[in-house]
């Protein structure tokens, strides 16, 4: 086997990037959410950005995104969201963040709480489980068992098989009919 075996020191590394990483992203759609208070009854406009990047730190940069009836904000360079990276959050879709009906009149800011669950709600609970790993040794160990036997079963079907290479098709085949399960199951 020639894959490095990770072990629970390396699990959780990564378990704490991403807690880290979440919680930048959690902390990004609470100052979102106090912003679009202000909006609350109000037409929700291009004002929102401006709004956003003042309880932000200068060098976040804060894009307003319209297109076939949906308003995202992305920000780049906050937190660990680099400028490579940004984060995204969906603010409006034509009518349905409005109580009255009209495109974008008289925004209502409890919809984008009770709809944007994969940065609120969603979010809390994957920390959670995050964190219930972390302090679980006995589940550290067997994802890292499993992790491990993965990778080895891996790397042994694609030396039987005589390749490693992602584009041969008959693996691809055989991932979906044997190792993914097939379709409808």
């Amino acid at each position: 086997m020639n894959k490095k075996l990770i072990t629970a020191d390396d699990l959780a590394a990564v378990i704490n990037t991403q807690i880290s990483r979440e919680q930048d992203g959690i902390d990004l759609h609470d100052k979102l959410a106090e912003v679009l208070e202000t909006f609350d009854g109000k037409k929700l406009t291009r004002r929102l950005v401006s709004k956003l990047e003042a309880v932000l730190p200068d060098s976040a940069i804060v894009y307003w995104h319209h297109i076939a009836g949906m308003i995202n904000i992305q920000v780049w360079n906050y937190g660990r969201f680099t400028m490579n990276e940004r984060w995204s959050a969906l603010v409006a879709y034509t009518d349905t963040y409005s109580s009255q009906g009209g495109e974008h009149e008289s925004y209502d800011p409890a919809l984008f709480a009770e709809r944007d669950l994969c940065h609120g709600k969603a979010a809390h609970e994957r920390q959670g489980q995050r964190l219930a790993l972390l302090n679980d040794s006995k589940g550290i160990g067997q994802a890292v068992n499993a992790i491990n036997g993965y990778n080895a079963a891996r790397e042994a079907l694609n030396d039987t098989l005589g390749t490693s290479s992602i584009d041969n098709p008959d693996m691809w085949k055989i991932r979906k009919e044997f190792v993914n399960g097939k379709e409808g199951e």
